[in-house]
Formats: C-alpha cells, structure tokens, sequence
C-alpha cells in the first residue's frame, strides 16, 4: 500500500505547475485584453472632452439669452473693470475661429452705444469650429427677446477633433439645439 501511495504522490508532483506555453498563452490574452480596454479608455475620455465643449458653448448661448431676456445688467466686464450701462440692449455671441491661434467663443453685453467683452471660452487645443459652421454672431435683443444672426437663423456650429463631429443648431427663436 505505501509503494502505491508514493507512485501517486510522484504523479502529483509531477502535475504542479503550468507549461511555459500554458504561460505565453494567458499573458497574450491578458496584454490583448489590456490594450482593448486602454484604447477604449482613451476613447471615451476624448468623447467627454467633446461633449464638455458642446455643453460649455450651449451654456453660453443659454446666458446670452435668459440675460437678455430678464436684461441682466452685469457690473464687471471679463477683466474685471467696471461697466457703466444705463440701459442694456442686447447680448451678442461670437463665434471666433482662428487659423493661428485656438478657436473661441467670445459673449457681449451691449448697453446702447458700448459692448463689453463678458466672457471668452477657448476651446480646448484638440478641437476647433467645423467647416460648415454658419453661425458668426447670434443676438438677443434685451426684452423683446428678439433674436438675430450673421449670416441668418437657423444656424448651425460644428465642433471637430478627436475625428469625431458634433452638430449645433440655433433655431429662429434663439433655441440651442445639439444635434444627436
């Protein structure tokens, strides 16, 4: 009885362990899999950067507007001086691209004769205005909510980067819309 069970523990012994292609097997899958998963990460963090964008213009637009329609009359201009505004008319976004430097959103209080510089967003250095943008400026007159646009309503604002687009559109009554 002991002989037999010493062939078995030898069998054991034997059977321990993994081969080394048992080995490059599991570490090809585990570095295939890794890879996958590190490439989709970087995926989704360039998608967010471009949703956040898209959210922050929209939220520029929606300032220009609820400020205007409830002629908000801010007190400090971007750099922070002072503004004189007896009677405020519109609030007016640009769109500016640039070839030189990033591309920027830029939005203005207008008090009758005098606009000040509120707010300046630089988009990120990876993304920048599509080519078929429309929209230059977009206006809203204070009050009437009156809406107006260069070149005209609607509109439409790209952003581009990452090799993925995202579409904007500014209907006729000043709405911002992201286009799924």
């Amino acid at each position: 009885m002991s002989e037999y069970l010493q062939v078995e523990k030898r069998k054991l012994d034997k059977s321990l362990g993994f081969t080394i292609i048992e080995l490059l097997v599991v570490l090809t899958m585990v570095g295939l899999v890794s890879g996958v998963g590190i490439f989709s990460l970087i995926n989704y963090g360039n998608a967010q950067t471009i949703e956040q964008t898209v959210g922050n213009i929209k939220s520029i637009f929606d300032e220009a507007k609820f400020n205007a329609l409830s002629s908000v009359k801010l007190q400090l201009d971007a750099e922070g001086n002072n503004i004189s505004c007896p009677t405020i008319t519109s609030y007016r976004v640009d769109l500016v691209p640039s070839a030189t430097e990033q591309d920027a959103i830029r939005l203005y209080m207008r008090c009758e004769n005098i606009s000040s510089l509120i707010k300046t967003y630089t988009l990120p250095s990876e993304l920048n205005f599509g080519l078929d943008t429309t929209c230059d400026e977009v206006t809203y007159e204070a009050v009437t909510l009156e809406v107006s646009a260069l070149p005209v309503l609607p509109c439409s604002i790209s952003v581009e980067g990452y090799e993925q687009t995202r579409s904007l559109t500014v209907d006729l009554l000043g709405n911002f819309n992201i286009d799924l």
